[in-house]
């Protein structure tokens, strides 16, 4: 039975039981216990309440029924699901960083799927380390002491300051104290570790004096940190690893190097700036050198220590290590990655080096084939070749671009839609297609797309145009 709009025009939500007895839920009754199929509408309610409010439906029950239907098929699916990248931006935080090599589901499927010798010495047959082969390929490729992974890049700086710091002073720059995605903070990630913050320098400039006048005999850590997501240019002055690390030999200081991105490979061949090499900064001495999994590396979510043999101990040794070491996934997927890089197959098997090395010519000659046949699938959409400039992302080569070529993407004159509901719809199609707004034009850069996904990328522009059509007939 039709529920009908009352005079207002807003749309009242269903009585709940109404919902639950409708026959387009009977299925889920049998799937469900009735509380948690309850609890669910309710929500479900409650999530379009605001809707309701603001303006009128059309909706009768049949319809809301179905939406809830819907709502709970879509939640018994995973959520996590691969989409496109049309933004440009290479290490894209928001879609899950650097993609991992398509290799890595075939290699990798029985050793995931299964039992695995993860702490376990095949050999001998005892308790073993599950750093042993991440550690071993990190010292050929650094040429470090020993090695640490743990689950994230911030997980590595407070395990540092805990079990290296706690109650003693972290001696860094002003210009370094970076804040980065969420509002995470530097400052604040040292003081919850049980670190005590002693800023030198001032913001652009930060000398090698400012760092021997902070150093008192509470001085735990001498910490350098990249700039992450900014730069600094004009009137700027900072102090060189190994100057630090020579008067934190001086003075009995450790000192650290997070490097954020932790570059492998020299990305200026690739036409961004240069960004500090893991294996330069332990070349330079330091007592332990910080990077990410998930960045310029090309790898999973993960901190990665790597060092002197007496700091890697210690850490390896602190209670917290437990609590934010690498689990099984991570640990694999990154021994794989780190393989690739040790046999020099990385620049031919690392999706975001790749995606890095591709020449702005490629990427015009790939999307203007793509609109020839685009244009015929989609008659009603407009396509043309745009010429942009994308960033490699993820506080790598702050500030520097890079030319590249995009899909801009108008409906044909009469429509109304604007470009901002392009984008809303593409995010709906599956896989989802993720663009970039700019000049009130939809884009879809293709740097970031590779070249199977250029199938589902048709197949989501063909859905556009019947969604377009389905709100702006004629």
């Amino acid at each position: 039975m039709e529920e009908k709009n009352p005079p207002n025009g807003n749309y009242k939500p269903p009585q709940v039981d109404r919902v639950l007895r409708h026959q387009a839920l009977a299925d889920w009754e049998k799937k469900l216990d009735r509380k948690v199929l309850t609890a669910f509408v309710r929500h479900f309610i409650e999530k379009r309440r605001a809707e309701f409010a603001r303006k009128s439906f059309a909706e009768n029950l049949d319809n809301f029924a179905e939406l809830v239907r819907q709502e709970l098929h879509t939640l018994n699916q995973s959520k996590l699901q691969p989409v496109i990248n049309g933004t440009g931006i290479i290490i894209n935080t928001n879609l899950g960083r650097a993609p991992l090599p398509s290799e890595i589901g075939s290699s990798l499927e029985k050793t995931l799927t299964g039992y695995c010798n993860l702490e376990l010495d095949l050999e001998t047959g005892k308790r073993g380390d599950r750093n042993t082969n991440v550690e071993l390929l990190l010292r050929l490729l650094t040429g470090c002491e020993a090695a640490l992974v743990v689950n994230n890049n911030a997980a590595a700086v407070m395990l540092c300051i805990a079990a290296l710091a706690r109650n003693k002073e972290v001696v860094i720059s002003r210009g370094e104290l970076v804040e980065i995605g969420g509002s995470f903070r530097l400052p604040d990630v040292i003081v919850s570790a049980g670190g005590i913050l002693l800023e030198v320098g001032t913001t652009n400039r930060t000398r090698l004096e400012d760092y021997a006048k902070a150093i008192s005999k509470n001085c735990g850590i001498l910490l350098k940190c990249h700039q992450s997501n900014f730069e600094m240019r004009g009137f700027v002055e900072e102090t060189s690893v190994s100057d630090l690390v020579n008067i934190g030999k001086q003075k009995k200081v450790l000192v650290l190097e997070d490097l954020g991105s932790g570059a492998f490979v020299d990305v200026t061949k690739f036409g961004f700036a240069a960004e500090r090499l893991v294996r330069q900064s332990v070349n330079d001495g330091v007592d332990a050198c910080l990077f990410s999994g998930d960045k310029l590396l090309g790898g999973p979510q993960a901190g990665v220590i790597v060092g002197k043999h007496e700091v890697i101990n210690t850490l390896r040794h602190h209670p917290i290590y437990r609590a934010v070491r690498a689990d099984k996934l991570s640990i694999a997927f990154l021994e794989l990655v780190l393989t690739n890089y040790l046999f020099e197959r990385s620049e031919e098997t690392i999706p975001i080096l790749l995606m890095a090395n591709e020449s702005p010519e490629a990427i015009e000659k790939r999307v203007t084939s793509f609109i020839e046949g685009a244009s015929k699938a989609c008659p009603k959409l407009a396509f043309t070749a745009v010429s942009t400039e994308t960033a490699f992302g993820g506080g790598t080569s702050p500030g520097q671009v890079k030319r590249s070529w995009a899909l801009a993407i108008r409906p044909i004159s009469q429509s109304k839609i604007s470009c901002d509901e392009v984008a809303r719809i593409l995010r709906g199609t599956t896989p989802p297609v993720i663009v970039r707004i700019l000049k009130d034009e939809a884009l879809v850069d293709f740097r970031t797309i590779s070249g199977h996904e250029e199938k589902d990328l048709l197949q989501a522009l063909t859905k556009l145009e019947i969604e377009m059509s389905r709100q702006h007939p004629g």
